[in-house]
C-alpha cells in the first residue's frame, strides 16, 4: 500500500478511535488508548481489518492511476467504526493483562526494596 494511502487511512482511523473514545465513558478504554502503545496496536488491528478500502482514478490517455481512499465513504466509515470498538474491547483485555503484570512487576521490585532496607 502506498504510503500517502497508508496516511490517509491512519488519518480516518485515528479520527474514529477520537470520536469513539469520546463517546465512550469507561475510563479503562481512556486509560489503555492513551498509551501510544495500545492505540497504534488498535490501529493495526483495524487497518489489518479494512480491505479493499480504496478506489483506483485514471486517466487512460496518460495511464495515471492514482489511490485514493474514500474517507468520505459511509459505509467504509460505518466499518471502521465497527473494527475500532471490537479492537478496543479485545485490546482492553491485553490492556488489563498488561496492567496486571506491571503491577506485579512494581509489587516485586517495591518488595525487593523494603527486604534490602529492613
Amino acid at each position: 500500500m502506498p504510503e500517502r494511502l497508508r496516511n490517509r487511512k491512519v488519518a480516518v482511523v485515528e479520527e474514529e478511535i477520537d470520536i469513539a473514545l469520546a463517546v465512550c465513558a469507561d475510563p479503562v478504554y481512556q486509560q489503555a488508548f492513551k498509551l501510544p502503545k495500545f492505540r497504534y496496536l488498535l490501529i493495526e488491528y483495524v487497518l489489518q481489518r479494512v480491505h479493499g478500502s480504496y478506489i483506483l482514478i485514471g486517466d487512460r490517455g496518460n495511464l495515471r492511476f492514482q489511490l485514493k481512499f474514500p474517507y468520505r465513504s459511509l459505509e467504509l466509515r460505518l466499518q471502521i467504526e465497527q473494527q475500532v470498538y471490537q479492537g478496543m474491547k479485545q485490546l482492553t483485555q491485553e490492556y488489563q493483562k498488561f496492567l496486571l503484570t506491571h503491577v506485579a512487576v512494581e509489587k516485586q521490585r517495591t518488595g525487593d526494596r523494603q527486604l534490602s532496607v529492613g
